[in-house]
């Protein structure tokens, strides 16, 4: 009698443990996501103020794109460096390239985000960023086998 109330005491304790787990875990989904958003709202470029002013003579000369190459340690260690040059190579008009800091997904690396298609690219090599030039930055067509899944889920 003792000991089948002393496992049921257990139970109960196992219970409560998994669903503090299930919480704590929903929790840090949520935060990930909010930090996600975060990045994005401090990225996004900023309408520029000689436009609002009307100072600007040719609208065209405005980039309608930006193109940010993480260019942090892990990036770097796994080829930035390269990428940067191979976007670097081949100018696209109306598209302005970038390095950042960390974009907070290390071991994803070398990620390209273009914005503001808020489009994130990971794992690039030299050869990933032509394709990106004539696919994305140029037919205006994303590529969605070579988005972060984690960020853009099909």
């Amino acid at each position: 009698m003792l000991s089948s109330q002393i496992r049921t005491i257990r139970d109960r304790e196992i219970a409560h443990v998994r669903a503090i787990a299930v919480v704590i875990r929903d929790l840090l989904r949520t935060i990930a996501i909010a930090t996600t958003l975060l990045l994005i709202d401090i990225i996004r470029p900023k309408i520029p103020v000689a436009l609002l002013v009307g100072s600007v003579k040719n609208v065209d000369s405005i980039p309608v794109r930006r193109l940010i190459i993480c260019h942090h340690r892990t990036c770097t260690k796994d080829g930035a460096d390269a990428v940067l040059a191979a976007f670097q190579k081949d100018e696209v008009e109306n598209v302005t390239i970038e390095t950042s800091g960390c974009m907070g997904l290390c071991g994803s690396g070398p990620m390209v985000l273009v914005l503001p298609d808020e489009i994130y690219y990971w794992h690039i090599n030299p050869n990933k960023a032509q394709t990106i030039i004539k696919t994305h930055l140029l037919g205006n067509t994303p590529i969605p086998s070579m988005m972060h899944p984690r960020l853009h889920p099909t």
